[in-house]
Formats: structure tokens, sequence, C-alpha cells
């Protein structure tokens, strides 16, 4: 028989138990709490990083600041999809959007909504309608070139690549490549006609470029319905109008007088035009190269339209 023996309590033991539970449960806890402060002291230390340096300007207006996508996805739980549905909204309830001093702003918006969702299809159609018709032929570019090859199965996010790589950034080889996987994309659509005649004609370059982009913008005013936006595509052809009275006078002048013209001012005094006319964008045309341009964003846009 042993000498001595321990009391057994299974309380005491039920008890210890539970506390230990309670213990490691604490722990994990801090642990995770930890680990996600950590995570998102990471993503503020990227994102920092990736800001734009140079000097700071003033903001135009009071909700200009576009997050970096890295912080949005953590402000919104992990979810890009939201978070690009939010910049998307961001771009149709703000006001300016036919202001070229608020362009840059609606660039960043559109890019930090591409970042977040490639295949938004509302970022898609905003930034074929306004970017590359206001003066930001470069951004709208890459923005649609990422939506169209994201969006594998749409026509459209082709279609609309293409159209602007041909009346904008003047790369007629790379338009018809992108209408033609337009067209490749539309079989035994309603529109495959369509597409497969736009890529045939862009291939022969065998319409006017100025005429055809402001049939194109007409097209896309009907097709939409919200009335800000069909405001702002009526100046996008109002600018296009413009160019093409420009370049009808330029064409009058010089069949008119055999040589070629050296000074826009020639075409008011000789009477062809009363004046030249207003570009309802506001960034205006400029004469380079012997030829009327669209005035760029932050430059000129040489050769087309």
């Amino acid at each position: 028989m042993p000498c001595c023996s321990w009391p057994w309590d299974a309380g005491s033991s039920n008890a210890a138990n539970s506390l230990e539970t309670a213990v490691k449960q604490r722990l994990s806890l801090n642990l995770s709490w930890s680990f996600g402060l950590l995570a998102a002291l990471g993503v503020f230390v990227l994102s920092v990083s990736h800001l734009p340096s140079g000097p700071k300007q003033a903001l135009l207006t009071e909700g200009e600041v576009v997050l970096p996508p890295a912080v949005q996805w953590v402000i919104y739980g992990g979810d890009p999809y939201l978070a690009a549905n939010i910049e998307s909204a961001r771009v149709q309830v703000s006001e300016g959007l036919d202001s070229p001093e608020n362009l840059d702003f609606f660039v960043r918006l559109y890019r930090a909504t591409a970042d977040l969702n490639p295949c938004h299809e509302d970022s898609m159609y905003l930034a074929a309608a306004f970017l590359p018709s206001g003066g930001a032929v470069k951004p709208a570019m890459e923005i649609l070139d990422r939506e169209a090859r994201c969006r594998f199965w749409d026509p459209w996010a082709s279609f609309h690549f293409g159209v602007n790589l041909f009346f904008f950034a003047h790369d007629p080889g790379a338009a018809a490549i992108a209408l033609q996987t337009a067209a490749d994309r539309s079989r035994g659509d309603p529109n495959e006609r369509f597409f497969q005649s736009v890529a045939i004609a862009v291939k022969a370059r065998s319409f006017d470029d100025v005429g055809a982009a402001i049939q194109y913008l007409k097209a896309e005013q009907k097709r939409i319905h919200d009335p800000a936006l069909k405001r702002g595509l009526e100046k996008r052809i109002g600018r296009l109008q413009g160019l093409a009275v420009l370049r009808d006078a330029q064409k009058r002048f010089e069949e008119r007088y055999r040589h070629r013209l050296d000074d826009p001012a020639a075409l008011i005094k000789s009477g062809i035009i009363k004046s030249f006319p207003k570009d309802p964008v506001g960034l205006g045309y400029e004469f380079a190269d012997g030829r009327f341009e669209l005035k760029e964003f932050g430059g000129v846009a040489r050769g087309k339209p």
C-alpha cells in the first residue's frame, strides 16, 4: 500500500483545462491581430513606395484623392471587385468629367479601376468614350488593351480597343488586329457582320478618319442613357467637328491658291473661314507639320484623325 495518495479533484481539473483553452484562444487572437497589423503596415509601405514623386499640386476638387489599389484592397476587406465598382461609380458621379483640368484625376481613377479589376465593363465603356477624344490617348490605350485581354469572350472589348487605336493612337496595323479579334469573337453573334465589315474597312483604310470618328461617337451617344455622359460625348463630337472644319478649310485654301498652307491665319485673311472653331473640351487645336491636329492632354496628337 503506498505511503501517501494525491487527492483527485475532477472539478479542479476541468477548470484548469478551461483556463488553458482560454489562454490559447487569446494568444491565437493576439497573433492574428499582430499578423493583420503587420500585413496592413506592409501594404501601406508598399503603396507609399509607389506614389509618384515630384512637386505636389493642390487638389482641384475635394474628391480628387485616388488611393493606391493595394490600400483599397485592404480597406474593402480584400475584395478587389467591390473596390473597382466603387472607383467606377466615382467616375460616373463626379463633376467636371468634361473639364481638361480634371483629366488627370479621371485617368488615375480609370487606372485604379483597371488595376483592381481589368475586366470591369463600365470602366471599358467610359474609358473608350472619354479618355482618347479628351486628349489622354496613351493611358486610354493601356486601359483598353488590358480590358480586351481580360474580357477574352467579349467582342466589344477588342472593338473599342481597335477603333481607338485607329482614330486616336494612329496605328492602323494594331487596330486591324484588334478589330479582327473582335470579329473572331463574335462568331454567331447578330453583330458579326458589323465587326467584320469594320475590320475590313480599317485594313483597307477606305473611310475618312475624322468623319468616321464622329459617326462612331454619335453611335455611342445613342447607345448610352446617362444624360451626363451624353453631354460629355456631345462635346467630344463637337471637338472633332471643329477639326473637320479646319482641315476642310485648309484643303479649299490649297486648291484655290495652289500652294501649301503655312500660316493658319491665312484661312481668315482669305475669307475661307470667318473664325477658328472653338474646342468644346477646352484643349484646342494645333497646326503642326502642315496639318491641323487635336491638341492632346500634355501635348499634341500627331497624325490622325
